[in-house]
Protein backbone atom coordinates (compact mmCIF):
# COMPACT_ATOMS: atom_id res chain seq x y z
CA UNK A 1 0.00 0.00 0.00
CA UNK A 2 1.45 3.25 -0.82
CA UNK A 3 2.07 6.84 1.46
CA UNK A 4 -1.04 8.27 0.13
CA UNK A 5 -3.60 4.85 0.53
CA UNK A 6 -2.18 4.87 4.15
CA UNK A 7 -2.51 8.30 5.03
CA UNK A 8 -6.56 8.21 3.64
CA UNK A 9 -6.82 4.91 6.26
CA UNK A 10 -5.30 6.88 9.35
CA UNK A 11 -7.13 9.80 8.73
CA UNK A 12 -10.34 7.18 8.35
CA UNK A 13 -9.60 5.24 11.74
CA UNK A 14 -9.16 9.05 13.37
CA UNK A 15 -12.24 10.26 12.19
CA UNK A 16 -14.13 7.12 13.42
CA UNK A 17 -12.02 7.60 16.76
CA UNK A 18 -13.18 11.10 17.07
CA UNK A 19 -17.15 9.90 16.60
CA UNK A 20 -16.85 7.19 19.28
CA UNK A 21 -15.04 9.66 21.84
CA UNK A 22 -18.05 12.18 20.86
CA UNK A 23 -20.62 9.84 21.15
CA UNK A 24 -19.33 9.09 24.30
CA UNK A 25 -18.95 12.22 25.91
CA UNK A 26 -22.62 12.97 24.79
CA UNK A 27 -23.54 10.29 26.99
CA UNK A 28 -21.69 10.28 29.67
CA UNK A 29 -23.19 13.68 29.89
CA UNK A 30 -27.28 12.62 29.49
CA UNK A 31 -26.39 10.20 32.06
CA UNK A 32 -24.97 12.31 34.50
CA UNK A 33 -28.22 14.04 34.14
CA UNK A 34 -30.23 11.20 34.79
CA UNK A 35 -28.58 10.40 37.94
CA UNK A 36 -29.06 13.69 38.77
CA UNK A 37 -32.87 13.49 38.17
CA UNK A 38 -33.11 14.50 34.63
CA UNK A 39 -34.82 12.37 32.46
CA UNK A 40 -35.38 14.56 29.76
CA UNK A 41 -31.36 13.52 28.90
CA UNK A 42 -33.30 9.89 27.91
CA UNK A 43 -33.67 10.52 24.36
CA UNK A 44 -29.74 10.63 24.19
CA UNK A 45 -30.06 7.05 24.78
CA UNK A 46 -32.41 5.82 22.34
CA UNK A 47 -30.38 7.45 19.28
CA UNK A 48 -27.52 4.65 19.42
CA UNK A 49 -29.22 1.97 21.05
CA UNK A 50 -26.40 -0.80 20.35
CA UNK A 51 -23.96 1.68 21.92
CA UNK A 52 -26.23 2.74 24.51
CA UNK A 53 -26.72 -0.82 25.99
CA UNK A 54 -23.22 -1.32 26.13
CA UNK A 55 -23.09 1.67 27.99
CA UNK A 56 -25.76 1.31 30.47
CA UNK A 57 -25.11 -2.36 31.42
CA UNK A 58 -21.65 -1.08 32.50
CA UNK A 59 -23.22 1.44 34.75
CA UNK A 60 -25.07 -1.13 36.14
CA UNK A 61 -22.60 -3.00 37.76
CA UNK A 62 -20.67 -0.03 39.61
CA UNK A 63 -20.63 3.30 40.94
CA UNK A 64 -23.49 4.62 43.78
CA UNK A 65 -26.56 2.83 43.89
CA UNK A 66 -27.90 6.08 42.29
CA UNK A 67 -26.60 5.45 38.82
CA UNK A 68 -27.57 1.87 39.19
CA UNK A 69 -31.20 2.65 39.07
CA UNK A 70 -30.21 5.62 36.45
CA UNK A 71 -28.61 2.68 34.43
CA UNK A 72 -31.25 0.10 34.97
CA UNK A 73 -34.36 2.63 33.71
CA UNK A 74 -32.22 3.76 30.96
CA UNK A 75 -31.78 0.28 29.07
CA UNK A 76 -36.22 -0.26 29.96
CA UNK A 77 -36.75 3.04 28.17
CA UNK A 78 -34.20 2.08 25.35
CA UNK A 79 -36.42 -1.32 25.33
CA UNK A 80 -39.40 0.34 24.65
CA UNK A 81 -38.03 1.45 21.35
CA UNK A 82 -36.39 -1.64 20.57
CA UNK A 83 -38.57 -4.40 22.79
CA UNK A 84 -35.58 -6.95 22.00
CA UNK A 85 -33.23 -5.12 24.08
CA UNK A 86 -33.96 -6.31 27.32
CA UNK A 87 -33.53 -9.77 25.85
CA UNK A 88 -30.40 -9.62 25.76
CA UNK A 89 -27.80 -12.11 27.55
CA UNK A 90 -26.11 -9.57 28.88
CA UNK A 91 -29.42 -7.21 29.83
CA UNK A 92 -30.71 -9.80 31.73
CA UNK A 93 -27.62 -10.51 33.49
CA UNK A 94 -27.13 -6.64 34.85
CA UNK A 95 -31.26 -7.08 35.69
CA UNK A 96 -31.04 -10.27 37.25
CA UNK A 97 -27.40 -9.24 39.18
CA UNK A 98 -30.08 -6.00 40.50
CA UNK A 99 -32.48 -8.56 41.99
CA UNK A 100 -29.77 -10.98 43.51
CA UNK A 101 -30.30 -11.32 47.40
CA UNK A 102 -26.80 -9.26 48.09
CA UNK A 103 -28.38 -6.23 46.65
CA UNK A 104 -30.44 -4.67 49.98
CA UNK A 105 -31.17 -1.31 47.33
CA UNK A 106 -34.96 -1.13 47.27
CA UNK A 107 -34.85 1.20 44.35
CA UNK A 108 -32.19 -1.24 42.50
CA UNK A 109 -34.55 -4.42 43.07
CA UNK A 110 -37.26 -2.17 41.78
CA UNK A 111 -36.03 -1.44 38.67
CA UNK A 112 -34.25 -4.76 37.96
CA UNK A 113 -37.73 -6.42 38.74
CA UNK A 114 -39.22 -3.77 36.35
CA UNK A 115 -36.92 -4.88 33.34
CA UNK A 116 -38.03 -8.10 33.81
CA UNK A 117 -41.43 -7.77 33.88
CA UNK A 118 -40.63 -6.82 29.61
CA UNK A 119 -38.21 -10.19 28.70
CA UNK A 120 -40.25 -12.08 25.63
CA UNK A 121 -41.16 -15.64 25.78
CA UNK A 122 -38.43 -18.19 25.79
CA UNK A 123 -35.34 -15.79 26.97
CA UNK A 124 -32.49 -17.70 28.04
CA UNK A 125 -32.16 -16.37 31.59
CA UNK A 126 -28.84 -17.27 34.24
CA UNK A 127 -29.31 -20.19 36.59
CA UNK A 128 -29.79 -18.10 39.65
CA UNK A 129 -32.43 -16.05 38.42
CA UNK A 130 -34.99 -18.18 39.35
CA UNK A 131 -33.64 -18.53 42.68
CA UNK A 132 -33.53 -14.65 43.14
CA UNK A 133 -36.54 -14.15 42.27
CA UNK A 134 -38.19 -16.65 44.63
CA UNK A 135 -36.59 -15.24 47.49
CA UNK A 136 -37.73 -11.84 46.54
CA UNK A 137 -41.49 -13.48 46.43
CA UNK A 138 -41.04 -14.86 49.70
CA UNK A 139 -40.12 -11.46 50.87
CA UNK A 140 -43.86 -10.47 49.04
CA UNK A 141 -42.51 -8.99 46.26
CA UNK A 142 -45.40 -9.28 43.51
CA UNK A 143 -43.55 -8.40 40.58
CA UNK A 144 -41.56 -11.12 41.39
CA UNK A 145 -44.44 -13.43 40.94
CA UNK A 146 -45.21 -12.02 37.92
CA UNK A 147 -41.66 -12.17 36.23
CA UNK A 148 -41.59 -15.92 37.50
CA UNK A 149 -44.53 -16.38 34.87
CA UNK A 150 -41.89 -15.34 32.57
CA UNK A 151 -38.96 -16.82 32.96
CA UNK A 152 -40.30 -20.27 35.22
CA UNK A 153 -41.08 -23.52 34.12
CA UNK A 154 -43.98 -26.14 35.23
CA UNK A 155 -41.79 -27.04 38.09
CA UNK A 156 -42.62 -24.07 39.66
CA UNK A 157 -46.30 -24.64 40.12
CA UNK A 158 -46.68 -26.37 43.28
CA UNK A 159 -44.54 -23.31 44.41
CA UNK A 160 -46.87 -20.90 42.90
CA UNK A 161 -49.52 -22.62 43.88
CA UNK A 162 -48.85 -21.75 47.73
CA UNK A 163 -49.51 -17.74 46.86
CA UNK A 164 -53.08 -18.59 46.15
CA UNK A 165 -53.62 -18.57 49.78
CA UNK A 166 -51.78 -15.78 50.11
CA UNK A 167 -52.92 -12.35 52.35
CA UNK A 168 -51.92 -9.75 50.26
CA UNK A 169 -54.62 -9.30 47.14
CA UNK A 170 -51.72 -8.42 44.75
CA UNK A 171 -49.80 -11.46 45.20
CA UNK A 172 -53.01 -13.90 44.90
CA UNK A 173 -53.80 -12.55 41.80
CA UNK A 174 -50.00 -12.59 40.01
CA UNK A 175 -49.88 -16.12 41.61
CA UNK A 176 -53.07 -17.15 39.04
CA UNK A 177 -51.63 -15.19 36.48
CA UNK A 178 -48.19 -17.18 36.35
CA UNK A 179 -49.94 -19.91 37.38
CA UNK A 180 -51.24 -19.68 34.23
CA UNK A 181 -48.68 -19.09 32.26
CA UNK A 182 -46.99 -21.89 33.28
CA UNK A 183 -49.64 -24.20 32.03
CA UNK A 184 -51.70 -24.56 35.32
CA UNK A 185 -55.06 -26.02 33.82
CA UNK A 186 -57.26 -24.63 37.13
CA UNK A 187 -55.81 -21.14 36.89
CA UNK A 188 -56.35 -20.45 33.11
CA UNK A 189 -59.78 -21.71 33.70
CA UNK A 190 -60.31 -18.93 36.65
CA UNK A 191 -59.42 -16.32 34.61
CA UNK A 192 -61.56 -17.36 31.38
CA UNK A 193 -64.52 -17.07 34.26
CA UNK A 194 -63.47 -13.52 34.62
CA UNK A 195 -64.47 -12.83 31.09
CA UNK A 196 -67.89 -13.41 32.43
CA UNK A 197 -68.02 -10.15 34.98
CA UNK A 198 -69.05 -7.00 33.34
CA UNK A 199 -67.65 -3.87 33.26
CA UNK A 200 -63.78 -2.94 33.82
CA UNK A 201 -63.27 -6.64 35.76
CA UNK A 202 -63.91 -8.05 32.10
CA UNK A 203 -61.11 -5.74 30.77
CA UNK A 204 -58.69 -6.86 33.73
CA UNK A 205 -59.31 -10.33 32.57
CA UNK A 206 -58.15 -9.50 29.09
CA UNK A 207 -54.99 -8.37 30.55
CA UNK A 208 -54.81 -11.26 32.33
CA UNK A 209 -55.31 -13.50 29.45
CA UNK A 210 -53.09 -11.63 27.05
CA UNK A 211 -49.82 -12.14 30.29
CA UNK A 212 -51.02 -15.90 30.49
CA UNK A 213 -50.43 -16.36 26.61
CA UNK A 214 -51.89 -19.44 26.27
CA UNK A 215 -53.52 -20.68 22.85
CA UNK A 216 -56.24 -22.70 24.81
CA UNK A 217 -57.84 -18.78 25.91
CA UNK A 218 -58.18 -17.42 21.98
CA UNK A 219 -61.71 -19.06 21.57
CA UNK A 220 -62.96 -17.47 24.90
CA UNK A 221 -61.08 -13.96 23.77
CA UNK A 222 -62.36 -13.75 20.08
CA UNK A 223 -65.92 -14.45 21.41
CA UNK A 224 -65.65 -11.05 21.77
CA UNK A 225 -64.99 -9.39 18.88
CA UNK A 226 -68.48 -8.53 17.79
CA UNK A 227 -69.23 -7.19 20.57
CA UNK A 228 -70.96 -3.92 20.99
CA UNK A 229 -69.93 -2.56 24.68
CA UNK A 230 -67.83 -1.04 26.94
CA UNK A 231 -67.36 -0.57 31.06
CA UNK A 232 -69.25 1.94 32.04
CA UNK A 233 -67.41 4.32 34.60
CA UNK A 234 -68.67 6.75 37.50
CA UNK A 235 -65.85 9.01 36.78
CA UNK A 236 -66.65 10.69 33.68
CA UNK A 237 -62.79 11.32 33.34
CA UNK A 238 -61.67 8.01 33.09
CA UNK A 239 -62.92 6.03 29.77
CA UNK A 240 -62.01 2.01 29.33
CA UNK A 241 -61.76 0.54 25.81
CA UNK A 242 -64.24 -1.16 24.38
CA UNK A 243 -64.85 -4.67 24.71
CA UNK A 244 -63.63 -6.24 21.05
CA UNK A 245 -60.76 -3.46 21.25
CA UNK A 246 -59.58 -5.49 24.34
CA UNK A 247 -60.21 -8.54 23.07
CA UNK A 248 -58.08 -7.92 20.10
CA UNK A 249 -55.45 -6.22 21.98
CA UNK A 250 -55.09 -9.81 23.94
CA UNK A 251 -55.42 -11.83 20.97
CA UNK A 252 -52.53 -9.68 19.48
CA UNK A 253 -50.71 -10.92 22.06
CA UNK A 254 -51.78 -14.40 22.90
CA UNK A 255 -51.42 -15.80 18.90
CA UNK A 256 -48.15 -16.87 17.71
CA UNK A 257 -48.69 -15.44 14.18
CA UNK A 258 -50.82 -12.60 14.91
CA UNK A 259 -52.07 -10.65 11.44
CA UNK A 260 -51.58 -7.24 13.27
CA UNK A 261 -50.55 -6.40 17.19
CA UNK A 262 -51.77 -3.23 18.29
CA UNK A 263 -52.55 -1.44 21.91
CA UNK A 264 -56.24 -1.58 22.46
CA UNK A 265 -56.72 2.13 22.38
CA UNK A 266 -55.40 2.50 18.72
CA UNK A 267 -56.75 -0.20 17.06
CA UNK A 268 -59.55 1.15 14.93
CA UNK A 269 -62.63 -0.33 13.10
CA UNK A 270 -60.71 -2.10 9.79
CA UNK A 271 -58.28 -3.36 12.71
CA UNK A 272 -61.09 -5.11 14.55
CA UNK A 273 -62.76 -6.51 11.11
CA UNK A 274 -59.28 -7.61 10.18
CA UNK A 275 -59.13 -9.85 13.81
CA UNK A 276 -62.69 -11.11 12.63
CA UNK A 277 -61.38 -12.28 9.16
CA UNK A 278 -58.34 -13.89 10.81
CA UNK A 279 -61.09 -15.83 13.53
CA UNK A 280 -63.22 -16.72 11.16
CA UNK A 281 -60.57 -18.54 8.95
CA UNK A 282 -58.30 -19.53 11.89
CA UNK A 283 -61.01 -20.89 14.56
CA UNK A 284 -60.09 -24.66 14.26
CA UNK A 285 -56.77 -23.69 15.13
CA UNK A 286 -57.63 -22.74 18.74
CA UNK A 287 -60.85 -24.96 20.27
CA UNK A 288 -61.36 -24.31 23.88
CA UNK A 289 -59.68 -26.02 26.68
CA UNK A 290 -60.99 -29.38 27.74
CA UNK A 291 -62.78 -29.02 31.08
Amino acid sequence: MNAGRWTWCLALVALFASACRAQDDQMNAAFKRLVAGDHDALPVFLESPEQAVAFLVARTQGGSPKARVAALQALTTVDLADDKVVDRPEVVLALAAAVAPSQSRPDVVDEGLRGLQRLGPGVAVPGNLVEHLLGRAAEGEVRAVAVLGLVGDASLIPVLQVYLGHADPGMVDWAGRALARLGDAQALHALLAELEQDGPARNRAFEKLAYARQPASVAAIARWLDSPGRPVSADRDVGHAAYREMAAWALGEVVPDPPLSKPAGLLTETDIETWRAWWAANADRFPPPSR
